[in-house]
């Protein structure tokens, strides 16, 4: 007699999980003489939760029943203890066998049972599912966990084991998918009761790449993996070396590659490229680098894999963020010459810019030729303006004026406006290289450009002006320091003439730094021959007398600025005169010469003129000069006293104040020169000293004391003679009052 029959599906064990495994297997297996589970089956029922763990280890496609047409057990457990199971019987002498119900084997197949072989050999028309269709199955289940949403609850319950570790398999080189491994694999652990595989581990393990990963979740796996007597797999290894790469931990890196050492377990290709980012990360570029030169002479070898192009990026860039660009620079070089490689464009322009920064010259020229200008070409990059004016720098600052010269000729090329710092990087260039001619020819070119260029931009041919003259200066013999000058400034000043017929005109700049350059390489050359010669104080005379032909041969170039400068001489053209003249003669005509191209002197200038012709010039020239100064403050003093008739005598106090005050902030002459004119006023007796004392008063700076030591202690001012008649004072007459000659006779 048939027992009552239950048809076992997927709802089935839902409603009642506490079902009789071994009945349930013995029922699916069909054994006639086995109804009765043994102890050993009935010691099963008191964990149900272990035996469903441990029959979920064997794999088992689908579930086969007895020809009744549906799997059956007779009853089933009331409660979880063991004593409570009750028996199972089958039918006997059955041997046609079906499926419980469509697509039951997919789901009955999560228990892992594995029909008896004899079953099916007892019933050879079993219609098993074919291997195509449960791949099929396989795949979409697979690709229902991929795409799940948390909590993948309602997914991970509807898929089987083998296809939550086929997930895994794909998810655990994602590190996006950390959360999703961690989710499956908890699953697994307590829901599936899956007991802890190498695999699972391997997932676990890999899924720390991601950024919410450490190194001391894999510490804490590998712990957990020896403690369980579990051993690690080389792929386990190497996805332990993939995170330490991400989250660099020496200590537990060299503890993975001891391991793996001891365990004869080889280092591939893949764990030398994550031991040598972890060291990248970790700082240490030489073992970085030595395990990169490992690689590339084993990856040299027929037949080896070869290092990736990625990681040799990665190098580059890491390298030549540091300041390693030599070490960059031959990695790119290496992979120019291997086959079937190439450098990107972006490694190539963060070569060139980290060049730049680092002021690393000779690979910028490298890069430079390489992919910017080749052969003339239009390259590979084109660098932005303000690249190409840090590479100009570069180039000044190294005296390249070749490159110098390229770039500026691609920044005309493609429009770019030229300025100040261009320019004054090419004058650096061409003065470094000693073509002075070229530097004096860039003026041309900024002037006509509309660019004024001051003295600060004329530093570099000063400079080169000097340096040249000193090379000339030794070359030759220590005597001749004074024909190595003027060879020197003659190639200049020649310059400048081929220059005006060139250009039409020369920058009153460029006239400028060859006169000071010719100023102070002469003072140069004479301090060096006194410095080095026996006889010092006629070497000192010599130096005097070569002061008074500097001021000669500036005033000889000075006669030509107009030849060469249409626009005229500058007020700093005159600044260097003064500087070099100190003849009295030539003073008073550079003052002339200023007050025809309406310059008016500087207070240092007058300052000096009136001190020279004081001490060895006219006095007439010096007091002049110094009425002209008292002259400014008079006319002031007559403008505010109009103003103050206008006004009323109220207001006269205060705009005595006012112009009291106003005299005081006017320039005046300095002690030495005052010192020095009223010496040579008292020694001419000229009274004309004693005006000045009161203006030096009123301007707050009274004279007294130099007065007083100029007179040897008498500092009263001299009184007009008396005679019989008292002191004679003038009588204004005027001309309708005064007598005819006749009245005069009769008088």
């Amino acid at each position: 007699m048939t027992g009552t029959r239950i048809v076992v599906d997927g709802l089935w064990r839902c409603l009642c999980p506490s079902v009789d495994a071994t009945a349930l297997l013995r029922a699916v297996n069909g054994g006639a003489g086995t109804a009765r589970p043994t102890l050993q089956h009935a010691s099963r029922i008191v964990r149900p939760a272990r035996a469903a763990h441990i029959l979920a280890r064997r794999p088992r496609s689908g579930c086969i029943a007895t020809s009744a047409g549906s799997a059956a057990v007779a009853s089933a457990p009331v409660s979880g203890q063991g004593n409570s199971s009750r028996t199972a019987s089958f039918p006997h002498g059955s041997t046609g066998i079906r499926f419980i119900h469509g697509n039951a084997t997919a789901r009955v197949g999560r228990l892992g049972f594995t029909a008896s072989s004899t079953n099916e050999s007892r019933d050879p028309s079993a219609n098993r599912a074919s291997p195509a269709d449960q791949q099929q199955l396989m795949q979409l289940a697979v690709h229902s966990l991929l795409r799940a949403r948390p909590p993948f609850q309602r997914e991970l319950a509807a898929a089987s084991t083998s296809a939550i570790y086929e997930a895994l398999r794909e998810l655990q080189d994602k590190p996006q998918a950390f959360n999703r491994i961690q989710a499956f694999a908890r699953y697994l652990l307590d829901e599936r009761r899956e007991a802890p595989t190498a695999a699972l581990y391997e997932a676990l393990v890999r899924s720390n790449c991601h950024v919410n990963g450490s190194a001391d979740a894999v510490q804490d796996l590998l712990r957990v993996l020896q403690e369980g007597r579990i051993e690690g797999t080389p792929s386990l290894f190497q996805g332990a070396l993939s995170v330490l790469a991400v989250h660099p931990d020496y200590i537990l890196r060299n503890a993975v590659l001891q391991e793996m050492k001891d365990r004869w377990i080889e280092l591939a290709l893949v764990g030398q490229v994550s031991v040598a980012l972890g060291l990248l990360r970790d700082g240490q570029y030489e073992r970085a680098l030595n395990l990169l030169d490992d690689m590339t002479e084993a990856a040299s070898h027929e037949g080896a894999e070869p290092v990736p192009s990625w990681l040799l990026d990665i190098y580059v860039y890491v390298l030549g963020q540091e300041g390693f660009l030599d070490d960059a620079l031959q990695i790119v070089n290496h992979r120019l010459l291997r086959k079937g490689d190439s450098v990107s464009l972006n490694v190539w322009s963060f070569l060139l810019d980290a060049c730049c920064r680092r002021g690393h010259f000779g690979g910028l020229v490298y890069v430079w030729n390489r992919v910017v200008r080749p052969n003339g070409g239009n390259g590979l990059i084109t660098p932005s303006d303000a690249m190409a004016l840090d590479v100009l720098n570069m180039a000044a600052q190294n005296g390249d004026a070749n490159l110098a010269a390229k770039i500026m000729k691609m920044l005309s090329a493609r429009g770019t406006k030229l300025s100040m710092p261009h320019f004054e990087a090419m004058l650096d260039c061409y003065a470094q290289a000693g073509a002075i001619d070229k530097a004096l020819q860039a003026l041309c070119i900024m002037h006509n450009a509309g660019i004024v260029p001051d003295q600060g931009s004329t530093r570099p041919i000063y400079l080169g002006l000097i340096n040249a003259a000193t090379a000339l200066q030794d070359s030759k013999n220590k005597t001749s320091a004074k024909d190595a000058v003027t060879a020197a400034i003659e190639s200049a000043v020649t310059a400048l003439f081929s220059l005006k017929k060139q250009y039409g005109s020369v920058p009153i700049a460029a006239f400028n730094v060859v006169l000071e350059a010719m100023l102070a390489s002469r003072q140069q050359a004479v301090a060096a021959v006194a410095a080095t010669s026996a006889r010092s104080r006629k070497v000192r005379a010599s130096a005097e007398a070569d002061g008074e032909t500097d001021a000669e041969a500036a005033l000889d170039l000075y006669r030509h600025v107009r030849q060469l400068c249409p626009a005229g001489p500058s007020r700093a053209t005159f600044r260097l005169l003064f500087r070099a003249c100190t003849e009295p003669m030539h003073l008073n005509f550079l003052i002339r010469e200023m007050s025809s191209f309406s310059f008016r002197p500087d207070m240092d200038m007058i300052d000096q003129v009136v001190y020279e012709n004081a001490t060895h010039g006219s006095l007439d020239q010096a007091l002049q000069y110094v009425f002209d100064l008292m002259g400014e403050g008079e006319g002031s003093r007559r403008t505010s006293h109009v103003e103050d008739i206008k006004e009323g005598s109220g207001a006269s106090e205060a705009t005595n104040e006012a112009h009291a005050e106003s005299l005081r902030r006017q320039p005046w002459i300095s002690r030495r020169t005052a010192a020095s004119l009223a010496k040579r006023c008292i020694e001419e007796e000229d009274e004309r000293i004693w005006v000045v004392a009161d203006a030096s008063r009123d301007r707050g700076r009274p004279m007294d004391t130099i007065l007083r030591e100029a007179a040897g202690g008498a500092t009263r001012r001299p009184r007009p003679a008396a005679n019989a008649y008292g002191v004679p004072h003038a009588i204004d007459i005027g001309e309708d009052e005064s007598p005819t000659l006749e009245e005069t006779n009769l008088s």
